[in-house]
Formats: C-alpha cells, sequence, structure tokens
C-alpha cells in the first residue's frame, strides 16, 4: 500500500469506526496498516490494524471503502455487509475467502493460528521422557490429520482449514457461495494441547 493509501485509510477508520479505541489511534505513529488481498470482494479494502499500545498490541481487521469504515473483529455478523457485489469464480479465490474470513472475525482476545500443517503447531517440551514420546506419537498422528486449506465442490465450495484456537485444534469448514456468502461449522479435533500460552 502506498503512504498516501495508507494515510487515506488511517483517516477513514478514525472518521468512521465505531470502535472508540481504534477510531483514537487509528493515525497513531505507534499504528501500523497492512492491506490483506482478497480478489473476491472487489467494492472494499481489507486492513490488518495493529496498535503497538504501551501495554500490549491491539489489533482489528478493517474493511474499507470511499468514506466507510466497517470494524470486522468481534462482529462476526458484519461480514455478510462486505459480500455485495462479490463475485467467488475459482476454488482459489474460495480458499482465500474462507481463511480470510476466519483470520478476521475470530475473537482476537484468544490465542490462534491457522495452519497448513502440523509442523505449524509449537508444543511446549514435556519435562520426562515419557511424555516426549507420546508427544512424538501425537506429533505423528497429527501430520496425517492436519493439512493445507482445501476446497471441493463447484460453487458453492467447501473449504476445510485448521486452526490452533487457545489450544485447541479446530477444523473449519466454510462453505462459500459464488455471491460471497459464506457459512461455517467448526469442531473440535483436540483439546488442552501442551502449547505456549502465548501461542
Amino acid at each position: 500500500m502506498s503512504t498516501d493509501q495508507a494515510a487515506v485509510d488511517a483517516l477513514t477508520i478514525a472518521a468512521a469506526a465505531d470502535d472508540p479505541l481504534l477510531a483514537s489511534v487509528a493515525t497513531d505513529q505507534a499504528t501500523t496498516i497492512t492491506p490483506i488481498p482478497l480478489s473476491a470482494l472487489p467494492a472494499w479494502r481489507l486492513l490488518d490494524v495493529l496498535w503497538h499500545g504501551p501495554a500490549h498490541p491491539v489489533r482489528w481487521i478493517v474493511a474499507v471503502d470511499d468514506d466507510r469504515a466497517i470494524v470486522i473483529t468481534g462482529h462476526p455478523e458484519r461480514w455478510e455487509a462486505l459480500t455485495v457485489d462479490a463475485e467467488v469464480t475459482t476454488a482459489e479465490q474460495a480458499i482465500e475467502l474462507a481463511c480470510v474470513r476466519t483470520d478476521a472475525v475470530r475473537d482476537m482476545a484468544k490465542g490462534y493460528r491457522r495452519l497448513s500443517r502440523a509442523a505449524d503447531i509449537s508444543f511446549r517440551l514435556p519435562p520426562t521422557h515419557e511424555a516426549r514420546s507420546v508427544l512424538e506419537m501425537a506429533r505423528t498422528a497429527l501430520a496425517e490429520v492436519v493439512t493445507p486449506p482445501s476446497a471441493t465442490g463447484h460453487g458453492p465450495w467447501t473449504v476445510t482449514l485448521w486452526t490452533l484456537t487457545d489450544g485447541a485444534l479446530v477444523r473449519h469448514e466454510v462453505v462459500v457461495a459464488r455471491d460471497g456468502s459464506t457459512t461455517e461449522t467448526t469442531l473440535v479435533a483436540a483439546e488442552d494441547l501442551p502449547v505456549p500460552l502465548t501461542h
């Protein structure tokens, strides 16, 4: 994103965002605004807004057009407002949209990582040899389960992806229609995995 476009987006967010903290820090020097590519929603720019505050970073995903800023973070019900004039024509676009949507509507207060493979999971090393053996068996089992995001169908598409959310391994199935509308179901495949709290 050009510096000029970033400045315009920051001003739009500051003027239009309904989150008081976000509006107050949108133009702060400690705030970075990074575009999120999403080809299926041509009417919107999706932005990852990260404020490096004095206590801890705060992140929002915000959709911006010429004069509006819609905060998606914490408001999954607002996602569908972005799909007006959307057009999904390929499985690749469906995967992109499903992944961005899952990342955007998540609870930012929870640890989160979207996974492409089991090796993306950083486990805490157990203290005993026996526990390490159990962990290695778990790694092997997960390697057969966790796969990169994939899509089946020809429109609508069913996109399957995996996340690590607060120590739980979660399978997401997101049905993406050609008009960009989505429905999602989730399944917790494993809980209380020994991962760092900050993961």
